[in-house]
């Protein structure tokens, strides 16, 4: 409807999960890319929710990251055109040779490749010998590096006293005047 009448749209995106799991994953990455399919201008991932946005997880937080990493990955499409579908490279490596050895086709792939945070992409055997680690331990690890080493830039004053401006703008139709007195 919002499309139909040229209005942004926005749709949230939860689980009814009560634990970090499989069912928050598969329940949140459904709603995701469908709401990224259907052309939503903004999606509430929730991130690090669970319990229908009653729970807050950073090993979620992390597990959503990657979500949104790969739905934004896959709502971005496949680009089809005669660079991308390497046929001069294909062409030029003729019968028997191989296209995948490229120079090109290796840069295609890093450009059209989804490098994830968290999941795994190493046998059985690489997996077993460094560990055994589940993603749920992975996403752990991560967010615990992440609270450990993260530094946030600082908001400028120049930024700071824009953002009040907005706030302000955006608000005096709402009665709230209170927000133009606060000082950066």
């Amino acid at each position: 409807m919002a499309k139909y009448y040229g209005l942004p749209s926005d749709a949230g995106v939860q689980s009814d999960s009560k634990t970090v799991d499989a069912q928050t994953t598969y329940e949140k990455t459904r709603s995701a890319l469908a709401i990224a399919l259907a052309g939503a201008d903004f999606a509430d991932l929730g991130m690090g929710s669970t319990e229908s946005f009653t729970l807050f997880s950073p090993i979620q937080l992390m597990i959503d990251d990657e979500i949104v990493s790969n739905v934004t990955r896959i709502a971005q499409g496949i680009d089809i055109n005669e660079g991308t579908l390497s046929t001069r490279v294909i062409a030029r490596a003729g019968p028997g040779g191989s296209y995948l050895k490229q120079k090109e086709t290796i840069k295609q792939f890093g450009r059209e490749h989804l490098q994830p945070r968290l999941s795994d992409r190493s046998t059985r055997l690489q997996w077993n010998a460094s560990g055994s680690v589940s993603a749920h331990e992975r996403a752990r690890e991560r967010a615990e590096e992440l609270l450990k080493t993260h530094l946030p830039e600082p908001i400028v004053s120049g930024l700071r006293k824009d953002i009040g401006s907005l706030i302000a703008q955006y608000t005096k139709d709402y009665d709230l005047r209170r927000l133009e007195s606060i000082k950066s």
